[in-house]
């Protein structure tokens, strides 16, 4: 009789445990919308924003003012001088000798080198010039550019995502080489590490990808050479889409961690529901049966 009393503490504190852990979650989520309605409804527009966004489509005119400017480009000279630079300074490499040291012919090369670069660097300013009259043209509003912001932004998420799987990839082989010393360690708890190593580095990996744009989607506005209050305006939808997006990736990763351990806990639970009754004692009240 004193055995079942001294565990009564212990089943009633547990049984019943992850239904609370998880009725808490999701009173403090609701909790957090109303304190913050603010950023609640930012989040929410930036989504809406990232999602659904798709521009105006450029008039007739536009188009045809676009597509005239862009046939006057010459980008076979570009990629020509680019292709000659690549070729200049791989004969330019090849050509040093020890320690990087450099003899009369490799001087030679590199002069060559250098001035195919700028042969290739002038061209290449003038054509994204031209380039950027003709996108002025159609607007940063417009259907090419939203689509071209867009395509960098996720251009962007799948550097991160590489970035997460390589990292995680180094992770598991340290991980096998510590199992090595660590005979006892069961398969469960290695599966567990390597994924929590996962999460953190698709974590950092979607950090970086968001705050590269931040930065990169400057070049794509100004290309469209649009007007001051414009180019605030859409980088601002811009940055609000991108965060949006990693709040959202934030949440998903932390609800599955919440997921897991409301499952860890329920499968507890569950195990010593069980172990009670084997014991003739009744788990829900805490005490043996009448």
């Amino acid at each position: 009789m004193s055995r079942h009393r001294q565990q009564m503490p212990q089943t009633s504190i547990v049984v019943g445990g992850a239904d609370q852990f998880g009725a808490l979650v999701v009173s403090n989520a609701k909790q957090l919308v109303k304190r913050h309605p603010v950023i609640s409804v930012s989040w929410v527009v930036g989504l809406l924003v990232s999602t659904l966004a798709s521009g105006y489509t450029p008039s007739t005119t536009a188009m045809q003012n676009y597509e005239n400017k862009m046939i006057g480009l010459d980008d076979e000279s570009v990629m020509r001088a680019q292709g000659e630079m690549v070729y200049w300074d791989d004969i330019y490499r090849r050509s040093k000798g020890m320690f990087w040291t450099c003899n009369e012919q490799c001087t030679a090369n590199r002069k060559e080198f250098e001035r195919r670069r700028k042969t290739y660097l002038d061209l290449n300013k003038a054509y994204l010039k031209g380039e950027a009259d003709a996108k002025s043209e159609l607007g940063i509003f417009s259907e090419d550019g939203v689509e071209e912001t867009r395509d960098l932004f996720w251009r962007k998420v799948s550097g991160g995502k590489q970035f997460a799987k390589r990292a995680t990839m180094w992770d598991a082989m340290f991980v096998g080489i510590g199992t090595m010393t660590r005979r006892d360690e069961g398969l469960a708890s290695i599966v567990a590490r390597i994924a929590f190593r996962f999460v953190v580095n698709l974590t950092m990996g979607l950090f970086m990808a968001v705050f590269q744009f931040l930065f990169s989607m400057w070049t794509v506005i100004w290309s469209y050479q649009p007007d001051p209050l414009s180019t605030l305006a859409f980088a601002a939808m811009a940055a609000l889409g991108a965060v949006s997006m990693l709040a959202t990736w934030l949440l998903g990763l932390a609800a599955v961690g919440v997921t897991g351990v409301y499952t860890v806990a329920k499968l507890a639970e569950t195990a010593q529901i069980e172990a009670a009754r084997q014991q003739g004692q009744d788990p829900r009240r805490g005490h043996p049966p009448v």
